[in-house]
């Protein structure tokens, strides 16, 4: 009966204030459409944030060594070092003497959020002859995965020498007989008392 007389009075209401009701009653609609909509335009904003911040970290940056010691653009002889620093990072000397006796320097600086190195592949004989690797990271409370190094041919990593600071070494393979003489791996975490060791000595001797 209420519901009824509430109505009945609706109905007995001027007109001006019918256009008033729904007046009222669309503004409320297209408040709460546009509240809707910058709740959906700020949460679709803070997730392509995610994304891209995601997608800088999965990111990954690469050298790529091929050409052999002699010619125009080989990395040999020469100080290389990436132009990018992102996250599963990869080095590759694919050739003969592509990188002998180059200096690597990928150094990560203290606000690097890279935490995996993919890996170093030395793939031709003599490609990393007498090189330099200095791998490490600025950040002292912070660990870097090196997932693998391998030493394919003859002589691709003889007396390579690699220097390696705050990096926690996955693999390593020496994938021929002769691959890594002369090889060193030398961990500097602590300055001032320096390890080194020998490739062969933690490599998975892949002709065995």
């Amino acid at each position: 009966v209420n519901h009824n007389n509430n109505n009945n009075k609706n109905r007995n209401l001027p007109l001006h204030f019918h256009s008033t009701i729904l007046n009222i009653r669309t503004i409320s609609t297209v408040s709460t459409t546009l509240c809707n909509m910058k709740v959906i335009a700020s949460l679709v904003g803070f997730f392509a944030m995610c994304s891209a911040n995601r997608l800088l970290l999965q990111t990954p940056s690469e050298i790529v060594c091929n050409i052999a010691a002699g010619q125009p653009g080989s990395c040999a002889g020469t100080v290389v070092a990436p132009p990018t620093l992102g996250n599963r990072f990869k080095a590759s000397c694919d050739g003969v003497t592509a990188c002998a006796g180059a200096t690597f320097n990928i150094i990560f600086p203290a606000s690097s959020p890279v935490w995996e190195m993919e890996g170093m592949w030395f793939s031709g004989p003599s490609a990393g002859a007498d090189a330099v690797i200095n791998v490490g990271t600025l950040n002292p409370n912070q660990r870097i995965d090196l997932k693998h190094i391998e030493c394919s041919e003859v002589g691709s990593c003889f007396n390579t020498k690699f220097n390696f600071m705050g990096i926690d070494l996955g693999d390593f393979i020496c994938a021929s007989p002769g691959a890594c003489d002369g090889c060193t791996i030398t961990t500097w975490d602590n300055p001032g008392a320096p390890q080194e060791i020998n490739c062969v000595d933690i490599a998975k001797l892949a002709w065995l």
